[in-house]
């Protein structure tokens, strides 16, 4: 259904080339890129459609840009306003939804019968007629009002130079590594498994950046009472003092915040991001103490004045090094094959599943008597 989903939206985009994708609430691109990652399927196509700016969260619209009578700016709570009434009881939809979820949690799919699934296939038909009909309101509010409200610019949806020439290098080394291989499992011999297995693997620092921006954005754009319950950030903070300096060398400040109770996985020593500000490097936790809700972050000379209310732990970590020597590794295989001598033999080694090649014999054993295990590790 996920990839149904996206070739569906990239058709039409072919039709209609100012397409948008109108959701309520940060979960429908969250479950895209969830299912995405996990599958390792249409990654370039989601990718396009997030750099263009093509999803657009009406949550986000209504709560930034509308004050509105109602206790909470849920969906149900707004179609009052919007002029949507729906077909079918909700009570209803929400225990057949329950259901749904219990027996797909406990893997029982036979006990989902076709009435139970009418029953939340509504539900859900309803919920997207209900944000088609807040859209169209919000568009009647818009040509109402007195004010102007241009429309964002459409972003490219073209990667940059770097990662356009980053995903032909990886491509064409694993174009290389197949050739010759059959598509079908059954027909590899062994080594062509393994130029295979080493020709799949070529994408996988390409594949978990990607999914580490796509993380790092939501969290830089969810609003402050919703980051409250991300372990990856800290909300709240409020500012406090600057620390003093441990010695005359120290440069660069530390300051103090307070924060109100949360959840958060953040520790000492984790690099972090702003909420507020550019997508540069903020600072890194010096100290955190959950218990008195203060938390000391070392800055750099540029943040030293910034005092964001959020910070979120930093999710990208950079594999450029590993990536290369996967790829150098990848072209010696392409070149020379997997039983040629030199700088790659155990890595050819491992990818083939032979035992380790080592001076003492196949069947001396790994550690020597009395001899440290880091000892043993490092004459290996």
């Amino acid at each position: 259904m996920c990839e149904a989903f996206l070739d569906f939206v990239l058709a039409r985009l072919e039709t209609y080339p100012d397409l948008h994708v109108y959701h309520f609430g940060v979960y429908e691109p969250a479950a895209l890129k969830r299912l995405v990652s996990r599958h390792g399927t249409r990654a370039e196509a989601l990718d396009g459609l997030l750099r263009g700016g093509r999803f657009v969260d009406l949550h986000a619209v209504v709560r930034e840009g509308l004050r509105i009578g109602v206790e909470r700016y849920g969906l149900k709570e707004l179609e009052p306003l919007v002029g949507f009434r729906r077909e079918h009881d909700l009570r209803d939809a929400a225990l057949a939804r329950l259901a749904v979820e219990l027996a797909l949690e406990v893997g029982d799919t036979d006990g989902i019968d076709a009435a139970l699934r009418d029953r939340v296939a509504a539900y859900n038909r309803e919920d997207c007629l209900s944000a088609a009909a807040l859209r169209d309101w919000l568009e009647a509010c818009r040509g109402e009002s007195p004010f102007p409200f241009p429309r964002p610019q459409p972003a490219s949806s073209e990667p940059k130079e770097t990662v356009r020439e980053r995903d032909r290098r990886i491509r064409e080394a694993a174009e290389a590594l197949l050739v010759g291989v059959p598509e079908d499992p059954d027909a590899r011999d062994a080594a062509q498994h393994a130029r295979w297995l080493l020709a799949q693997m070529l994408g996988y620092f390409r594949r978990e950046e990607k999914c580490a921006w796509w993380e790092h954005f939501r969290l830089r754009e969810l609003p402050l009472d919703e980051l409250l319950d991300e372990r990856e950030a800290l909300a709240g903070l409020q500012f406090e003092r600057e620390l003093p300096k441990a010695s005359q060398r120290q440069k660069v400040a530390v300051h103090r915040y307070r924060f109100p109770p949360q959840e958060t996985a953040l520790d000492d020593g984790d690099r972090l991001r702003a909420t507020s500000g550019d997508d540069d490097y903020f600072g890194r936790v010096e100290r955190i103490d959950l218990a008195a809700g203060t938390v000391d972050i070392r800055k750099t000379g540029r943040t030293a004045d910034i005092h964001p209310r959020a910070v979120f732990r930093e999710q990208v970590v950079p594999a450029g090094a590993l990536e290369d020597s996967l790829l150098a590794f990848a072209d010696h295989v392409a070149t020379a094959g997997l039983d040629a001598d030199g700088p790659y033999r155990a890595a050819s080694d491992l990818l083939c599943r032979r035992p380790p090649r080592r001076r003492s014999g196949i069947g001396a054993p790994l550690r020597r008597a009395g001899e440290p295990l880091v000892d043993s590790t490092i004459r290996l």
